[in-house]
């Protein structure tokens, strides 16, 4: 199973890379990274900005459609790669519980996604999803129908259910996003690493 860090959106609500802030004396990216290595040999960084990431010496795959979203990115990566299955995460979410992807990791279902639910939303970033997607990915994104929540109601999808989500975390810290400056403040430890994160 290879591991996707999404990292090709277009950043609008945040001044800096997202990917490059640093919360806790390592970047979001390096603590993806760390984590994502101890499920996947293989891990590819979905950037339309790869000089941002050439530092960490992973694959980058950049968009094949002129469409952008976090769907676009999966779908690139896959049509690029070979693995069955991919574990998706996001670039701006530091705290993913790493007893959280063992239970994606460990769930073997033969599906075409597993997906965590939690507050009774499923959190479609943090996932994993078969290669036998590719064609329903693409006519989704053709067709302007972007939304990986509604895409997970139309395909065969196993929902890991909220209480064994809780029992790896509780308050749900995993799904934490820092999508703006303020998203940043209020994490504790938060900061920001101007020469790493600024993009002059």
């Amino acid at each position: 199973m290879d591991s996707i860090i999404l990292a090709g959106g277009e950043n609008t609500r945040m001044p800096l890379i997202k990917g490059l802030l640093e919360i806790d004396g390592s970047t979001i990216i390096e603590r993806s990274l760390a984590l994502l290595g101890a499920f996947s040999d293989n891990i590819i960084i979905s950037t339309n900005d790869p000089a941002y990431y050439y530092r960490y010496g992973v694959n980058m795959v950049g968009d094949v459609l002129d469409v952008r979203g976090p769907m676009t990115g999966i779908y690139s990566v896959m049509l690029s790669g070979s693995s069955d299955r991919y574990l998706v995460t996001a670039c701006d979410m530091p705290f993913i519980r790493e007893g959280l992807v063992r239970t994606l990791v460990s769930a073997n279902a033969d599906t075409d996604a597993v997906v965590p639910v939690f507050k009774g939303e499923p959190q479609p970033l943090c996932g994993i999803y078969s290669r036998r997607l590719l064609g329903r990915l693409y006519d989704n994104i053709i067709g302007k129908r972007c939304s990986i929540s509604r895409f997970l109601d139309e395909i065969d999808t196993y929902f890991i259910d909220e209480e064994r989500v809780r029992d790896n975390d509780p308050d749900g810290i995993s799904f934490t996003n820092i999508n703006t400056l303020a998203d940043l403040r209020e994490v504790e430890g938060g900061g920001v690493c101007l020469d790493s994160a600024s993009r002059n």
